[in-house]
């Protein structure tokens, strides 16, 4: 899930819920089961190497917990060889890795990766080639991180959105006659934004304040996401590739920020402060009839019921009573997901190799796709929950273009001042300025080849 929370508390207790969860699950049977197929002969060879550690850098948060918590314990007891992990935050993440690589500090063996930053990491020679394929990957998740930059990141993480709904509200025979009479329709999972707005509006009318209509993770990390897919769907153009401008500062642009500052009117209080984990929250306490999440969220709302290990979070009120549908408007949006990739100046690549390899197996693949409570999904097309597999066919793929990070971050603030009540046509103005002056910084050729490759990728998925 990407962006980690922005609050200490929430982070802390999910901790202890996700520790006390894969503390249950890594028993003597499951390590042989670890060892079995594909993964033993990587198993025995890592145990060849006579221990030391690898050190891996990750997005912090719900991330970085699942390699503190599962899979570094895990490798560990199979093959004597210690998973550090160096938490970073998400907007400082590609800074610290061009830093460890540009004074070749040696600090990372693997390193979590952004399709966006791509461009930039090959350009600079910070990753080292892989000299082995992961099958099975479903294909929008290799394309995101780049067609030609082959073999050098392997997606591991795969996300996507999707609608999350809460059936036995939307099956309600009282809450159905009282929609229609209003209406004149049936109440159905939303299809487009505006029918998103209206049936939020309604059910939080009718429910408020035990249960809002809808609920979205408004930090910009997570709702820079649903802005590109609304933006797409509008027909908003982010560049005009001919003369290399940002075009993003246009009615298309106002229109999606405007209705999604309307749309939090229908949510629950403070919900334009919410990350991943204050939806989650919300999603098991039953205090939302619809949520934009990836798929992995329906594990956790079936997963919970009677386990000691959640700590504070309730136990789930909406097991069996969730559903999902695509995502408002019929395409859903990468979100992306994470990819791992070699670090070319890391100290012990063989071993980071072989984790690499253990890590992206079909056996540890699909030990972390079940867990009810993981925040693991998936990228192998075998694992994929179909409704899942459906909206990553024609998701919209994430921006891949030099100095991407930096476009990032602007687009971020943008949004963080949008939801802080700043008047959009000024933060779009302000916003195109910022994107114009990065792009005069880099390469103009190079540069629009890769802007026009992207905006060709969106046209065509």
């Amino acid at each position: 899930m990407n962006g980690g929370s922005r609050s200490a508390l929430v982070l802390a207790l999910l901790s202890m819920v996700i520790t006390g969860i894969f503390a249950c699950g890594t028993g003597a049977a499951e390590k042989a089961d670890a060892q079995s197929g594909e993964t033993a002969g990587i198993v025995a060879e890592a145990a060849k190497l006579g221990g030391g550690g690898i050190t891996i850098a990750v997005e912090e948060g719900l991330r970085a917990l699942d390699m503190l918590d599962h899979v570094g314990p895990l490798w560990r007891d199979l093959t004597g060889i210690n998973l550090r992990v160096v938490e970073l935050p998400a907007d400082q993440m590609f800074l610290r890795i061009m830093e460890n690589h540009e004074n070749q500090l040696g600090d990372f063996d693997l390193i979590d990766v952004s399709p966006t930053w791509m461009p930039d990491l090959v350009a600079e020679g910070a990753l080292a080639p892989l000299d082995f394929e992961a099958a099975g990957i479903a294909s929008a998740f290799s394309s995101a991180w780049g067609d030609e930059f082959p073999n050098l990141a392997l997606p591991e993480d795969g996300d996507v959105l999707v609608l999350h709904y809460r059936r036995d509200i939307f099956e309600d025979r009282s809450t159905r006659e009282a929609f229609r009479r209003r209406f004149g329709k049936d109440l159905e999972p939303p299809t487009n934004w505006h029918a998103f707005r209206q049936v939020a509006a309604f059910l939080t009318e009718r429910y408020a304040p035990d249960l809002y209509g809808a609920a979205i993770a408004y930090d910009p990390a997570c709702s820079e996401y649903l802005f590109r897919q609304r933006m797409v769907l509008t027909g908003g153009k982010f560049f005009d590739v001919a003369r290399m401008r940002a075009s993003i500062a246009a009615p298309e642009a106002y229109g999606v920020l405007s209705a999604m500052v309307e749309d939090a009117d229908t949510m629950p209080p403070g919900v334009r402060d919410w990350s991943g984990a204050e939806l989650l929250h919300a999603w098991l306490s039953g205090h939302a009839a619809m949520i934009v999440a990836p798929p992995s969220f329906a594990r956790w709302a079936e997963g919970f019921d009677g386990d000691d290990a959640l700590g504070w979070l309730p136990p789930s009120r909406v097991s069996g009573k969730t559903g999902m549908a695509p995502l408002p408007g019929g395409r859903s949006v990468l979100a992306p997901g994470h990819a791992l990739a070699l670090s070319s100046s890391g100290r012990n690549q063989a071993a980071a190799r072989l984790f690499l390899r253990w890590l992206t197996s079909a056996e540890i693949s699909r030990d972390r796709a079940k867990r009810a409570a993981s925040v693991h999904d998936p990228v192998r097309v075998e694992w994929l929950d179909p409704l899942a597999a459906v909206a990553i066919a024609s998701a919209i793929p994430p921006m891949r273009v030099l100095a991407g990070d930096r476009y990032e971050t602007a687009l971020r603030l943008m949004l963080a001042d949008v939801w802080k009540g700043v008047e959009p046509l000024g933060a779009l103005e302000r916003l195109g300025e910022e994107w114009n002056h990065i792009t005069a910084s880099v390469d103009p050729e190079r540069q629009r080849a890769l802007i026009a490759a992207w905006v060709a990728r969106v046209a065509r998925q």
